[in-house]
């Protein structure tokens, strides 16, 4: 049986066509009157990223009326107006081209610098609002009458054919098409050749000037680098850098009492404390060893990569295995140092309640660096002494590795935020039934002694009960084995920062 030429050929692609406009509602006839098919598609692919956005950056202006957070899944920016009840109503919503990694609130609480992790920084208003479409079509317009001019002239080429290749670039009259950006006002500001980690505002006297003021940006990069940039609008000037860390750095915080001073910490074994300014280096403070007295302290034994091993059992395994490797004891002490790594996941200051006066008496204390690693249940606590070095104080042993950290000066407290899915020092192991729910939350108080502060647990939950009820405060239920994969992706993920083989 012969078969016709054509049939042979693949059949050709499909194509989903709409519903007839007389089986549309008259809402969504109406909807698609106002809007265009390209633009009727992004809204239902945001709709149902929506379903399951994750909240993941969150901050707030200084007078507490506006809130901004960010969803990872559709990179949405969002800012919400906090009304005289506490209540949250949304303001805007603004697209970002990249998934936002650091985002800050400056000049005054009127910008939002939202920085994503292809190296970009972006400046936008706070109470912005997305193009119209009318605001749309004029840009859209205005863009067209555009004269189009070469980069080439008569003086820069030199061959005929390049030549002719101009006169044709010269008889355009309209200008080529220019990729399409965000729908609302933004200015790029700063950019990194490496993929940016964290971003701080700072406002400094202006020295130059009487009672003038000077912002400045300062930047991190998993290529190790810190970069000290001018705020707006001298953003394009770079004051300097830090360098100094031979690792990712993955975050970087500068104390409000301590304005000239940048403490930073990522892959590396140590924290660092700067003279930013200066891009000097002050001080290099040992934490690898803070985070193995921790584990021993605790008789905690990291399990071994895929291994499949609670920590739990990994320790009970430790012990029985003890006895008939002593032999052996030092090469697992060395496996252990190769394969555990330090990654930095937050460093918040506090000022304390000697911070003001910046004492010079010995044990005076002038303020706090609580810092956090990724994966490890402590809050590792620093004090600032008057010749603005560090020294390490305190461990708070947590039931839960620490996911953010809240500061409330005014009650002289902390808030840490607990994962409750994965078990203690764990990244991947859930947590077994037969478990204990434990807090998502854990307060702590400042209790100002004569030779530092001492952090106490709250046990009366009395900083607990103003944000939190009854219900849900314990324990979490993640559902299917996608959600607790989707978790473990959204609480942990600055390992893969480090360099490894040919990244280096």
């Amino acid at each position: 049986m012969n078969v016709p030429e054509e049939s042979a050929e693949p059949p050709g692609k499909r194509r989903k066509l709409s519903a007839p406009s007389h089986e549309l509602a008259p809402s969504q006839e109406l909807e698609n009157q106002s809007l265009g098919k390209s633009h009727q598609e992004s809204i239902k692919a945001i709709n149902e990223k929506l379903a399951k956005a994750s909240v993941i950056l969150l901050t707030s202006t200084q007078s507490g009326k506006y809130v901004v957070a960010v969803t990872g899944e559709d990179k949405c920016l969002r800012v919400f107006e906090v009304d005289t009840h506490g209540k949250l109503i949304p303001f805007s919503e603004r697209y970002m081209p990249k998934r936002p990694c650091a985002v800050v609130i400056a000049s005054d609480d009127t910008v939002i610098l939202c920085a994503d992790k292809f190296g970009d920084v972006y400046a936008l208003p706070l109470l912005g609002l997305p193009y119209t479409e009318h605001e749309l079509e004029a840009k859209a317009q205005e863009a067209s009458k555009k004269a189009f001019i070469p980069a080439a002239t008569n003086l820069t080429v030199h061959t005929a054919r390049n030549l002719r290749t101009l006169q044709d670039q010269l008889r355009k009259k309209e200008v080529a098409k220019e990729k399409q950006g965000p729908d609302f006002e933004h200015q790029l500001i700063i950019g990194h050749v490496s993929m940016l980690t964290d971003l701080v505002n700072v406002t400094l006297p202006d020295p130059t000037s009487s009672g003038g003021k000077r912002n400045y940006i300062l930047t991190s990069d998993r290529d190790e680098h810190i970069r000290v940039s001018r705020g707006l609008p001298q953003h394009y000037i770079i004051d300097g850098y830090c360098l100094g860390h031979r690792e990712f750095v993955s975050r970087i915080c500068v104390p409000t009492f301590y304005p000239h001073v940048l403490v930073s910490a990522g892959g590396d074994d140590e924290l660092f404390v700067w003279n930013w300014l200066k891009g000097a280096l002050i001080q290099k403070v040992d934490l690898k060893d803070k985070v193995d007295d921790f584990l021993k302290n605790n008789s905690i034994i990291l399990p071994k990569p895929n291994s499949g091993l609670s920590v739990k059992a990994a320790t009970e395994g430790q012990e029985e295995d003890q006895s008939r490797d002593d032999d052996a004891n030092g090469d697992e002490t060395e496996d252990d140092e190769a394969r555990f790594k330090i990654a930095v996941s937050g460093i918040w200051s506090f000022r304390g309640e000697y911070s003001g006066g910046r004492e010079s008496e010995k044990g005076a204390n002038a303020g706090e660096i609580l810092l956090a690693c990724e994966g490890i249940s402590a809050l590792f606590c620093f004090s600032f002494n008057a010749e603005n070095c560090l020294t390490f104080h305190q461990c708070l042993s947590l039931k839960g590795n620490i996911l953010d950290l809240s500061v409330d000066e005014r009650e002289m407290a902390i808030i840490v935020s607990i994962d409750g899915i994965h078990e203690r020092c764990s990244t991947s192991i859930q947590r077994s039934s037969e478990h204990q729910a434990v807090p998502l939350l854990q307060s702590f108080t400042c209790s100002a002694q004569q030779d530092g502060n001492t952090w106490i647990e709250d046990s009366d939950s009395k900083q607990r009960s103003k944000i939190m009820n009854s219900n849900g405060s314990y324990g979490v239920d993640v559902g299917s084995s996608s959600n607790i994969k989707h978790c473990q992706e959204l609480f942990y993920g600055l390992e893969n920062l480090r360099k490894r083989g040919q990244d280096e």
